[in-house]
């Protein structure tokens, strides 16, 4: 009751606030009888969604979304198993229709960016104008990736040479690794020259927008910035430091570019050890900066900012111990002087945050097999076994290893098989030939909601909780990975 409560007080309270109301119109056969989610985020590279709204679509897969803000904000659309992106003002109305699927799966497995038709209803030209830089900055790099390819040619000739092998045709590949050094020197020049007469061409195009928004003029900036970076001719820290805004995509895609080999410093073993120590012992982010470019003029809020995405690359390869990283993050978030930086480094926190053991899981409502509700508070009278999965075919051997398991263990383990699928109609296509018993069979729906509570990072995937609905395990074997092992286990420790 309390948590209902709170929900509204939260939702009166930020009305209040933010005033003013963004209008969503939907529509795509992706939302159809599904639930569509708006959300806002702190900062582009993380992208920890946090919901402010949500609706479910009609059969039709129209539906409408009112979102309160104050500002320009990039929102979030996810619906099912699809996410798009777009900025809103405060007191317009936007109309968006899903489109077809992009490919390119987000780091989570699970969710996928989709196209989007959007159109608004007034002189707010934010989308078109992004959209229109955007093509821009593609061609520019479809005309230019000769040049491109060949002043960075020089860095890495193994890499060339397995190009001209797999593409011996390409227009890519027409020069020789061996060329005179002259040639990589004309290329940069070249490439160069393109950028600065895309430059010129984007202020003659777009002069009217960026005059009227700051943000156009600075997004189309960050993109130039990286271009430059691409070409071995960086922006100094001084320029870029004037641009700083996390939210702006364009500003994080230089931000990680520029952060990808700066943990990473060419250092003899002896130095090595030393950045190690200085690493594991520093109580400020400063002499690891100053260590890094002793040099450097120090613009310490964006060079805070490189340091932490670098600290996420790092992370995510294993480059340095995951501990340590989060270390150095939550030093940056209790001492640093920059709001930015504080930010970013909590944002990072709760990005590698999963759900700890003996936490409590956040409690969720799915229908099963016969379209009725089932609720996870109401169901902890034992240990849960929780399995997601999809149509893949490690997913059946693992449901069919469950299936086997499920009436030795039904007296002391609950076990839950979720299903992620895009529709009902998937979802009971994988489950019929199979005869699943002793289990209790949902739809998850790829819900996002869902994934987000439950930090399911890609499927098949696994929880286990006791009958206090406490989670059991850091990392949740499955099936095939030997649960039957754990299980037996815990009932040894219970006979005890």
């Amino acid at each position: 009751m309390m948590k209902h409560i709170s929900i509204v007080f939260f939702l009166f309270s930020a009305h209040f606030f933010f005033g003013q109301d963004v209008t969503i119109k939907g529509s795509g056969a992706v939302t159809s009888n599904n639930k569509v989610y708006a959300c806002f985020t702190t900062d582009g590279l993380t992208q920890n969604l946090n919901i402010v709204a949500q609706t479910t679509a009609n059969a039709k897969g129209e539906f409408e979304l009112k979102i309160p803000t104050k500002q320009k904000e990039n929102l979030y659309l996810c619906a099912s198993n699809a996410q798009i992106s777009l900025w809103v003002n405060p007191k317009q109305t936007y109309v968006v229709e899903f489109l077809s699927a992009d490919t390119t799966l987000t780091q989570n497995g699970l969710i996928r960016s989709w196209e989007a038709r959007i159109e608004n209803n007034s002189a707010d030209r934010t989308n078109a104008v992004i959209g229109e830089i955007n093509t821009e900055i593609a061609k520019f790099l479809s005309e230019n990736s000769f040049n491109y390819l060949l002043s960075n040619s020089h860095q890495n000739e193994a890499a060339t040479s397995r190009m001209q092998e797999n593409n011996p045709k390409s227009d890519l590949v027409k020069f020789k690794s061996k060329e005179d050094s002259s040639k990589y020197a004309s290329a940069q020049v070249n490439f160069l020259r393109q950028i600065e007469s895309l430059e010129n061409k984007m202020q003659s195009l777009f002069e009217p927008e960026f005059k009227k928004d700051s943000f156009l003029q600075n997004y189309a900036a960050c993109e130039i910035f990286t271009l430059r970076l691409l070409a071995n001719s960086p922006v100094n820290l001084e320029t870029a430091s004037q641009y700083i805004d996390l939210k702006n995509s364009a500003f994080i895609k230089w931000l990680e570019l520029a952060a990808s080999n700066y943990l990473d410093p060419s250092l003899n073993t002896r130095d090595a050890q030393a950045f190690t120590a200085l690493m594991e012992t520093a109580k400020t982010a400063e002499p690891i900066i100053h260590y890094l470019n002793p040099d450097s003029t120090h613009y310490a809020q964006l060079e805070e900012l490189i340091l932490i995405a670098a600290l996420r690359k790092n992370y995510y390869t294993r480059a340095q111990s995951p501990v340590l990283i989060k270390r150095i993050l939550s030093m940056i978030e209790s001492t640093s002087k920059f709001e930015t930086s504080k930010q970013l480094a909590k944002a990072c926190d709760i990005e590698f945050s999963g759900l700890k053991r003996n936490s409590v899981l956040p409690d969720f409502t799915l229908i099963n097999s016969n379209n009725d509700k089932w609720k996870f508070t109401e169901h902890c009278d034992r240990n849960m076994y929780l399995y997601f999965f999809n149509e893949g075919k490690s997913c059946q051997r693992d449901l069919a290893l469950l299936n086997h398991m499920a009436s030795k263990y039904k007296n002391d383990f609950r076990i839950v098989v979720i299903g992620m699928h895009e529709t009902f109609e998937s979802f009971e296509k994988t489950i019929a030939p199979l005869k699943l018993e002793n289990m209790e069979i949902l739809y998850g729906g790829n819900d996002f909601k869902l994934m987000q509570d439950l930090r399911i990072g890609a499927v098949p995937y696994a929880i286990q909780t006791n009958f206090k609905g406490l989670l059991q395990y850091e990392y949740t074997p499955l099936p095939a990975e030997g649960i039957q092992q754990k299980w037996e286990e815990i009932l040894r420790k219970n006979k005890k």
